[in-house]
């Protein structure tokens, strides 16, 4: 299983920081808790198969945990997990 961190720019959608990992998705959601906190940036993390594993909304300070957990990425961004699962060359063994 893959898992994915991306922070994005909330009005343009453009992609800040993607990072991978494939053990766990602890490390990068406390990366995206940490690292979230410009207003203009949401951070969103997601397995391979596109189930959301959390969701960090930009306010400014510490940033929002929004309740989107177990929803598909594909609501929010669509095409993104195609793009990441063909950016990592995963295959399906690695779903």
């Amino acid at each position: 299983m893959m898992y994915f961190a991306i922070r994005f720019y909330k009005k343009s959608g453009k992609i800040d920081k993607t990072l991978t990992h494939d053990i766990s998705p602890a490390m990068l959601k406390m990366w995206g808790l940490t690292n979230t906190t410009a207003k203009s940036k949401d951070t969103i993390v997601f397995d391979s198969n596109g189930k959301v594993l959390a969701y960090y909304e930009g306010t400014g300070d510490f940033p929002k945990v929004c309740d989107v957990t177990g929803e598909h990425i594909d609501k929010y961004c669509p095409g993104l997990l195609e793009a990441c699962l063909k950016d990592v060359g995963a295959t399906e063994e690695a779903k």
